[in-house]
């Protein structure tokens, strides 16, 4: 009983999981695809050249603490 209750919640679902899987894939193949052009824009030339990139973050909460 429990197993056709999962399958038809599933089966009435499956245009939503479709998308959400979808969705997935996208994001998980975007973020390859910046990583891989990070590693490569990264990569030292000869003579290698030394960056430095510092960040400073703020997070405000709203409830005056930083």
């Amino acid at each position: 009983m429990r197993l056709r209750l999962a399958s038809n919640i599933i089966g009435g679902h499956k245009a939503l999981f479709a998308i959400l899987f979808l969705v997935g894939v996208g994001i998980v193949a975007f973020q390859a695809g910046a990583y891989y052009y990070y590693q490569k824009s990264s990569a030292c030339p000869d003579p290698c050249r030394v960056s430095t990139l510092m960040v400073e973050t703020l997070i405000n909460y709203g409830n005056g603490t930083t």
